[in-house]
């Protein structure tokens, strides 16, 4: 369960390093004036000082490694401070959303409904893993179209002499 959770939190993270880095370039839209929030307490995406613990340590990991192989020195909350409302609010709200779900091995087999299909609780989130990777198929062949080597491409750094 925690590798699902890693895999899809590591996959918003990229999309969030990506588009986050490419907003550097445009220009900033209008502001617009704060709008009050009924429905919940919770306000998502404000900064990386109000994320949980686990979603600090997939921001953390994934700045980590991605300053590793690209030999940048990115600030962890510098990153996710800069990356768009957009991406930040749904970065947290799906992180928030999968930790607070409490599916065990016991209620994964659990029947569903997806669709209007009847499915299990694993088939629902084995599902949106797929189509989120065929998000970032996408967003691939857009990057690429861009010459930007994608995230998932990207060679790792050369590995360290070892010593004899």
């Amino acid at each position: 369960m925690n590798r699902r959770i890693y895999v899809i939190g590591l996959s918003l993270a990229m999309f969030s390093a990506v588009v986050g880095m490419s907003a550097q370039k445009q220009t900033p839209a209008k502001a617009t004036p704060p709008q009050k929030q009924t429905s919940s307490p919770r306000e998502f995406g404000k900064s990386y000082v109000t994320l949980r613990p686990e979603q600090k340590k997939l921001v953390d990991d994934y700045v980590r490694h991605y300053n590793q192989i690209t030999g940048n020195k990115i600030a962890t909350q510098a990153a996710y401070d800069g990356a768009r409302l957009s991406v930040r609010t749904t970065f947290d709200a799906v992180t928030h959303a999968l930790l607070n779900a409490k599916m065990t091995d016991a209620n994964a087999a659990e029947m569903v409904s997806l669709f209007n299909f009847r499915v299990t609780k694993l088939g629902a989130m084995d599902f949106n893993i797929a189509h989120t990777m065929e998000h970032y198929g996408n967003l691939v062949t857009y990057m690429r179209l861009k010459g930007i080597v994608p995230p998932s491409s990207t060679p790792p750094p050369p590995a360290a002499s070892k010593k004899k």
